[in-house]
């Protein structure tokens, strides 16, 4: 316990982090529940030239969505690594979810309810050169989440977008934007934040890890209202489809860094009763001292290990094995009582021969 009477959790490296997000398969959406999260402790999340601006900065209607995206001069782009990120990640483009009215347009729910709005800030692999080359692997893509609720008076910070959202009403406009650093748009989430790996096969199978911030924002009605009034390519209402939550399937899902001075800000109030539920590893498996994690020896039974391809397939070959054996063992049986059988009906019918024989 820390001097706060809090359990001290795991620190547990980047590496460490994304073999156990990748230890299970699923898609994303998820629903955020608490109860379904693992606390752990890791590096702060570091960004480079989040403060920079860019040579441009253009919104733009692609019929589907809007996308915010930047061009930056060489060596300046914005670039996330550590964490739960295991190498650098280079800023790609943001986008956004909204709802036909205020019920729902959240990607993600939270305890089963669906948030009026979110962004999406989405980053690829630098080693990977492009983005569409950062697809094809597991760990490509990055999406940083912020999750929305009402308030009166606008957010200040996404005031350049929503101020500008009319000027790229029709499908294919575009506006330029006075150019300012990424890190006045969106808030940079360097802890108290939860990390999973969802895969969006209805697209392309890749896999994308969610950074998603704990902390709440708020935007008016008036801000939301600009997103209602975009077009599609036949000009009629852009509505996003909202895609369906997806089963949990027992995926790691982390909350890193916990913060317990934001609790009345947060997405999820932790009460006394989710303290008590919470699946909190005390101690770091083996495999993380080796990497250089925590010093503790045992591991939590909250990591969940799924059997791999492996052993699976070789267990089906075994299971198979046997079954052979045993269909090979009973064949043979049924061959050897026939046989018997067949003896014991020729002996019978020799001996009613005989029988008849000695009564003549």
């Amino acid at each position: 316990m820390d001097a706060e009477g809090e359990p001290v959790l795991p620190e547990i490296i980047s590496e460490t982090i994304v073999e156990y997000l990748h230890e299970v398969e699923g898609e994303s959406p998820i629903d955020l529940c608490w109860e379904n999260f693992i606390k752990i402790r890791a590096v702060p999340i570091e960004y480079e030239n989040y403060n920079e601006v860019p040579t441009s900065l253009t919104l733009k209607n692609t019929a589907y969505n809007i996308v915010l995206s930047g061009v930056w001069p060489e060596g300046k782009k914005p670039l996330v690594s550590k964490g739960p990120l295991a190498t650098k990640y280079d800023f790609a483009q943001a986008h956004f979810h909204w709802g036909i009215d205020n019920q729902g347009g959240s990607d993600h729910d939270v305890e089963g309810a669906s948030l009026p709005f979110e962004i999406h800030l989405v980053f690829f692999k630098s080693s990977s050169g492009t983005i569409e080359e950062a697809k094809k692997e597991e760990d490509g893509i990055v999406v940083f989440c912020y999750l929305y609720k009402l308030q009166d008076i606008d957010d200040p910070e996404i005031k350049p977008i929503t101020d500008n959202i009319k000027e790229v009403t029709y499908a294919y406009s575009k506006k330029e934007l006075t150019p300012v650093p990424l890190s006045t748009l969106f808030g940079p989430i360097t802890e108290d934040y939860i990390a999973y790996l969802g895969f969006m096969k209805y697209k392309a199978v890749h896999g994308v890890t969610y950074i998603i911030s704990r902390e709440m924002r708020f935007l008016s009605e008036a801000q939301l209202s600009v997103f209602r009034e975009l077009k599609d390519r036949h000009e009629n209402p852009m509505i996003l489809k909202k895609r369906e939550v997806q089963n949990f399937n027992s995926r790691n899902v982390f909350v890193v860094n916990p913060n317990s001075a934001m609790l009345t800000t947060v997405l999820h109030a932790i009460s006394k009763r989710s303290k008590q539920s919470d699946k909190v590893s005390h101690a770091g498996s083996s495999k993380r001292s080796q990497k250089g994690s925590s010093p503790a020896k045992k591991k939590s039974s909250a990591f969940k290990k799924s059997p791999s391809k492996k052993s699976s397939r070789n267990s089906k070959k075994k299971s198979s094995s046997k079954k052979g054996k045993k269909s090979k063992k009973s064949r043979k049986g049924s061959k050897k009582g026939s046989k018997k059988g067949s003896r014991k009906s020729k002996k019978g019918k020799k001996n009613s021969k005989k029988r008849a024989k000695s009564k003549k």
